[in-house]
C-alpha cells in the first residue's frame, strides 16, 4: 500500500502464474488513479486583480485528465450575480477556456468577484478559485485652483494648488509640468 498526493496516473499490474507442469497464465489489469484536483489558471482577470474601463474577454483555463465540469459566476460587491456560465461533458475533457466577452456597459463601477466553481473531474476532484476586478469607466478629475487661469506675476516663487478626485481610488497620484 501506498499513497501519493496529487497523482493522475494510468497503472497496468501484470500478474504472471507458472505451476511445476509448466502450466501458465497472465492477467492484466489496468486502471487509473486519480486524486489531484483540476488546475485553475486566471489570466484575465488575473488572481491578484485589475482595472477595467472598457470590454474585456475573460481568459480562464481549466486543466485535469478527466475534466466533466465547470462554471463561473461574477458578482458586484453587494453579492448580486451579473454574469454566468457552466459547461459540462458527458464523458470528459482535458481542457476548457473560458473566453466569454464582458461587455462593461452592464456593469456599474465598482469592485467585482469572479469564481470559478466546479473545475470537477469524472472522480469528484474540484478547485474553486476566487479573483477579483474593478470596473472603473468614470475619468479621475483634476483642478488648478491656483493660479488661476492668465495669472500674471513678477514674483519668481509661486506656489501652486491643485485639487485631485477620482471615484473610486483614493491615492492619486499627480504631476504639474510647466512649459511643456
Amino acid at each position: 500500500t501506498s499513497f501519493s498526493p496529487d497523482a493522475e496516473w494510468n497503472v497496468t499490474f501484470i500478474v504472471y502464474a507458472n505451476d511445476s507442469l509448466d502450466n501458465s497464465r497472465i492477467t492484466n489489469v489496468s486502471f487509473q488513479i486519480d486524486n489531484a484536483n483540476p488546475n485553475v489558471q486566471m489570466i484575465t482577470p488575473p488572481i491578484t486583480g485589475a482595472y477595467y474601463n472598457d470590454n474585456f474577454r475573460l481568459n480562464i483555463i481549466v486543466q485535469d485528465w478527466h475534466l466533466n465540469y465547470t462554471e463561473y459566476n461574477i458578482t458586484n460587491s453587494s453579492g448580486q450575480e451579473m454574469q454566468f456560465n457552466s459547461t459540462s461533458w458527458e464523458d470528459y475533457t482535458t481542457s476548457h477556456t473560458w473566453t466569454d466577452f464582458i461587455n462593461i456597459s452592464d456593469y456599474s463601477d465598482g469592485n467585482y468577484t469572479i469564481t470559478i466553481y466546479g473545475a470537477r473531474d469524472v472522480v469528484g476532484n474540484n478547485k474553486t478559485v476566487t479573483a477579483w476586478f474593478v470596473i472603473d469607466t468614470t475619468e479621475s478629475t483634476a483642478n488648478l485652483n491656483y493660479p488661476t487661469d492668465n495669472f500674471n506675476t513678477s514674483n519668481a516663487s509661486i506656489n501652486f494648488n491643485w485639487t485631485a478626485t477620482d471615484n473610486l481610488d483614493p491615492s492619486l497620484t499627480c504631476n504639474l509640468t510647466i512649459n511643456g
